[in-house]
């Protein structure tokens, strides 16, 4: 591998995680509630985590040549199919977190 191809996919790479991560700001930005915490606000992280990831992943099926060339067709759904699946795990990590802290938050 040359090091021009290195380059190209530790940028995609850090491309990926910026976006993943975008989400996170509005919970550093925003005002902090009182009285929440720290299992709330990490199952709130992991929702976050998760929704972002699962929107990310429409960008990866597209096809779009400056994120396949450095991988291949192969590579891309292979990471696609992994990354689905631990964001769906981030998303059910936020469930029980919340159920398991509050069970109140099922009753109607």
């Amino acid at each position: 591998m040359n090091r021009q191809f290195l380059i190209r996919a530790a940028f995609w790479i850090g491309v990926y995680i910026l976006f993943v991560s975008l989400p996170f700001l509005a919970l550093f930005l925003g005002p902090v509630p009182p009285g929440r915490g720290f299992w709330r606000e990490l199952a709130v992280g992991l929702g976050f985590a998760g929704v972002s990831m699962m929107g990310f992943q429409f960008f990866l099926t597209g096809r779009f040549r400056r994120i396949t060339t450095p991988y291949g067709i192969d590579v891309i759904y292979h990471f696609h199919r992994r990354i689905s699946l631990i964001a769906f795990g981030f998303i059910l990590a936020h469930a029980a977190l919340l159920i398991a802290q509050s069970p109140a938050t099922l009753s109607l």
